[in-house]
């Protein structure tokens, strides 16, 4: 239900956000701090990710499962992101 009506909404975006936050029990805060590099390398998406918590003040350590994976790929693909970009910002002006 809630992806029918975020990716009929056209907020692939929120979509995206809203997997990943689930799959690694994140805070939105968190999130919006992941960077490109953060989640991907030369290699393609990494299968675990580490982060500070923006609450907590901690490390965490959470797996990126193979579905989420894929998400993730194409993403930053379809968005054209380069390792510097923030994952998940609002503007459509990510680069710089």
């Amino acid at each position: 239900m809630i992806k029918l009506r975020l990716t009929q909404g056209g907020k692939e975006r929120d979509w995206r956000l809203f997997s990943l936050g689930v799959n690694g029990r994140l805070r939105v805060g968190d999130l919006s701090a992941l960077k490109v590099d953060d989640v991907a390398s030369d290699a393609g998406i990494k299968t675990m990710v580490s982060i500070s918590t923006e609450k907590r003040g901690t490390v965490q350590v959470f797996a990126i499962p193979q579905k989420a994976q894929a998400r993730l790929r194409s993403w930053i693909t379809g968005q054209n992101l380069q390792p510097w970009d923030y994952l998940f910002l609002q503007s459509t002006e990510n680069h710089g």
